[in-house]
């Protein structure tokens, strides 16, 4: 499990540590990441977890575990919605469940998007 920001964890292919989430890791310039051509902050409703290390390792991850509040974790909200309680008696959006997601691995043909 990659847990941490800011930590080498040794895994199959060698060595991976997690600089953050797009929605909410650091900016550019923050703790040394510059970003290059290829990254821009994110804007488009996904979660990319930005990542630093191994090719080979990186080809081993198989699945993201998104964690709920029965975990001890903060809610997870889908982004654009007026929040859990816009109004009194009203809920627009509930907090998601716990989930096990594929990874996309996107090393040899990078996904892009333009608005």
């Amino acid at each position: 499990m990659l847990e941490q920001t800011n930590v080498n964890y040794a895994v199959q292919g060698g060595t991976l540590k997690v600089i953050g989430l797009s929605d909410l890791g650091g900016k550019e310039g923050e703790n040394g990441v510059l970003y290059d051509d290829c990254y821009d902050e994110d804007g488009d409703n996904y979660i990319d977890i930005i990542l630093t290390g191994d090719d080979a390792a990186m080809r081993n991850i198989t699945h993201v575990e998104i964690p709920s509040l029965a975990g001890g974790y903060s809610a997870f909200y889908n982004p654009g919605g007026p929040g859990p309680t816009p109004y009194p008696d009203a809920s627009y959006t509930a907090p998601g469940p716990a989930d096990l997601e594929p990874a996309i691995i996107a090393l040899d043909n990078p996904m892009r998007i333009s608005n």
